[in-house]
């Protein structure tokens, strides 16, 4: 891998949370993720304050944060995939939840590339252990 890749692959990899390798190898349930157990801890917080006056502007505040949490997470998510930012705009499609279906179809290029490697491996070590057996005449033992 030349210098250009390597410091491109570096600069799509970067410091983002979070950075465990359980969320990198599985960014779409991340997101799944993060949207149920965001409800829930948003439904168990506001719940006390459900007869209060101030619920209506407390339930605002706590899903603009949320939704800022969200759209931090699809960029980590797609920086993660190497994607571009663009994608994001599938979210747009929102009828009957096409939108964020699209999203998550949206294919990790690295794991693409890394399986693409082991393949490309695979068949380099089955060539070499061929040529080698063709060439020093090795014929398995049958002995039982």
């Amino acid at each position: 891998m030349d210098l250009r890749k390597k410091l491109k692959n570096e600069i799509t990899y970067s410091n983002m949370w979070p950075r465990y390798p359980s969320f990198l190898k599985s960014l779409n349930w991340t997101l799944v993720w993060y949207q149920i157990l965001g409800m829930v801890t948003i439904l168990l917080l506001l719940l006390p304050y459900l007869d209060s006056p101030n619920f209506p502007p407390l339930l605002g505040i706590v899903e603009v944060l949320f939704y800022i949490g969200f759209f931090y997470l699809l960029v980590w998510n797609l920086k993660h995939k190497g994607r571009s930012l663009w994608n994001i705009l599938w979210l747009l499609l929102n009828i009957f939840g096409i939108g964020g279906i699209i999203f998550l179809c949206v294919k990790n290029q690295t794991q693409l590339r890394k399986e693409a490697e082991k393949e490309k491996e695979k068949e380099e070590k089955e060539k070499y252990t061929r040529e080698w057996k063709e060439k020093f005449g090795y014929k398995p033992d049958n002995r039982k």
